[in-house]
């Protein structure tokens, strides 16, 4: 159904549960400072957990620092009602409030720290170290960042009580939310990466970094479709300009661009070895890709939801 996690979208969702329902997952987003206290009085929830801190909405965010004062107010909330909080170790912004939580119960996690639910990714499985047990999970979708996500639902779901078996065999039915981190093959042959839903200067190098993926590595080209990252305040030019350096270090062998702030990193790519280009419709990026793409080739569709980058795979 997609992301409800706003002023709207979340009493949507807790009016579409039932009393068959046992347990409710959550999405809480917040664009603007002191929104978080009001949707957790709305939730009301036994258990919560920051995925991740990283430069988003900050047209009123502002910063980073500022992203992170005002999501710690959800673990805040349950601290005051001495609920639980998962709190990851390995995220910089997130760890020091695992020591400022009185009156939760914490349960750490992390990749590769000593934690509660300490992880491990390995050829795309994902070990779990339960306070001296590990137990092996598949990973449903590719990517050390997807690795990472896994790990906290793991551990959400180990501190609502159930067995490895039992999560394990919920894995077995997961099924991704269209637009976020789809796995498609075209009738030519072409692997597609469809992560267009949102993006940030985070989830961006993420999906760049999954592009290089050994698992999806065809012998062809990899070739980046990437469109503008929106509401990133007064430094979007620089968070743009900023994706160059992986670009170069990843070995994208063709950059499709597309909006007008990607217009910067077009500019930014005049001397670079990467074939880079830029258009002005979706349809004209999506004719010239199809021009170029050959069975081996791997494709990243990525952009922000206002940026529509799915437009791009239907005029294929």
């Amino acid at each position: 159904t997609g992301s409800q996690n706003g002023f709207v979208g979340i009493p949507m969702t807790l009016l579409s549960l039932r009393p068959s329902h046992q347990a409710a997952v959550i999405e809480v987003g917040i664009d603007e400072p002191g929104t978080m206290t009001g949707h957790m009085d709305t939730v009301s929830a036994d258990i919560a957990v920051l995925t991740a801190i990283g430069p988003e909405h900050l047209e009123k965010l502002v910063d980073v620092a500022t992203v992170a004062r005002e999501e710690a107010a959800a673990l805040e909330w349950i601290a005051a009602h001495r609920g639980t909080a998962v709190v990851r170790l390995d995220d910089e912004w997130i760890a020091p409030l695992a020591k400022k939580l009185n009156g939760a119960k914490v349960i750490t996690c992390g990749m590769n720290v000593d934690a509660d639910c300490s992880g491990k990714f390995e050829n795309d499985t994902l070990t779990v170290d339960f306070s001296g047990k590990a137990e092996k999970f598949p990973i449903p979708l590719p990517g050390e960042h997807n690795a990472s996500n896994l790990l906290v639902a793991i551990s959400v779901a180990h501190a609502l009580g159930l067995t490895a078996d039992e999560i394990r065999k919920g894995l077995m039915t997961f099924e991704t939310a269209k637009g976020r981190t789809e796995i498609k093959k075209l009738a030519k042959g072409a692997t597609f990466i469809c992560d267009y839903y949102n993006a940030n200067p985070s989830s961006m190098v993420a999906a760049l970094r999954l592009l290089n993926e050994e698992g999806l590595k065809g012998s062809g080209k990899k070739i980046a479709c990437l469109g503008d990252m929106l509401e990133l305040g007064p430094n979007e030019e620089k968070f743009h300009l900023n994706l160059q350096p992986l670009i170069e270090r990843l070995g994208v062998s063709v950059l499709l661009l597309y909006g007008p702030r990607m217009r910067w990193l077009y500019d930014e790519m005049e001397d670079s070895k990467v074939k880079t280009y830029h258009f002005e419709t979706h349809a004209e990026l999506g004719k010239f890709l199809l021009e170029q793409l050959n069975a081996e080739d791997v494709v990243l569709i990525k952009g922000s939801r206002g940026m529509k980058m799915e437009e791009i795979l239907k005029s294929l």
